[in-house]
């Protein structure tokens, strides 16, 4: 059985984010063991997490977001969402916008509009969906 410090884990976990294209993070759950050896119950099952839980902070990715507009906006203004999802993926590895409450990035910027205006856009077969800062 190996023990690792909870502050190794971490770090380990940590440069693996930061070493990824794209990181997924993924829970951890231990298979139930049974070590009743009586039958009286049911065995106790544990849960591990991958890594310790951090409070999701909504701040950065604005932050991101607004350096995304600064480096890929057009001539109008207008940003687009796959460009800056792009850009967010390239800095922040582990930006996945379902942990902030929203399925796509798309709906994130459509959350807040007192931030962002949005517009979709369809040319031909082609959609895009672009943003720019209020």
């Amino acid at each position: 059985m190996i023990f690792l410090s909870y502050h190794i884990v971490y770090l380990v976990s940590t440069l693996s984010r930061n070493a990824c294209d794209n990181f997924i993070l993924t829970k951890l759950i231990e298979d139930p063991v049974d070590t009743n050896d009586d039958k009286k119950g049911p065995a106790p099952v544990t849960s591990t997490p991958a890594e310790p839980v951090e409070k999701n902070d909504i701040k950065v990715i604005h932050n991101l977001l607004r350096i995304a507009s600064e480096r890929y906006q057009d001539e109008d203004g207008w940003v687009s969402a796959a460009l800056a999802g792009s850009y967010l993926k390239r800095v922040q590895p582990d930006f996945e916008s379902r942990a902030y409450g929203f399925f796509k990035l798309s709906d994130l910027l459509n959350g807040f509009p007192d931030i962002y205006e949005t517009k979709k856009e369809k040319k031909d077969k082609t959609k895009s969906f672009s943003y720019k800062l209020k």
